[in-house]
């Protein structure tokens, strides 16, 4: 199947502008920017802000792969994307002052049945 390409035919099957290496350079950005996306996901931000930091950091990634001139200020942009779902600002605070930490769930219900002659029964 030839395909007309600006007058000249061509036999590519894609278009000149998707090479493979614009593929593994969009999944492998995209695989690298689940890393600090998953950690964000498990101090349970909401959805959209998962969603919408993993394309900020996934389209810096990729700017930062594909043009030179850009990677003076996607690199230190996408480091400190990188670092900040690791951080926690409470606990460095607490670590910092030298107070425990604190416990963030709450107390066991009580689920034993009361007793069958107790004055709960009555």
């Amino acid at each position: 199947m030839e395909r007309v390409l600006r007058g000249r035919p061509s036999r590519c099957p894609y278009d000149p502008a998707v090479t493979p290496a614009l593929i593994a350079t969009v999944l492998g950005t995209g695989l690298l920017a689940l890393i600090p996306t998953w950690r964000l996901a498990q101090r349970h931000a909401g959805r959209w802000v998962v969603a919408g930091y993993f394309l900020v950091v996934w389209l810096l990634l990729a700017v930062a792969v594909v043009a030179p001139g850009a990677r003076r200020v996607a690199i230190p942009v996408l480091l400190v994307l990188a670092i900040a779902p690791w951080l926690t600002l409470r606990a460095g605070l607490d670590r910092v002052l030298g107070r425990r930490p604190r416990d963030r769930r709450p107390p066991p219900r009580n689920v034993t049945p009361p007793e069958a002659g107790g004055p709960a029964a009555r």
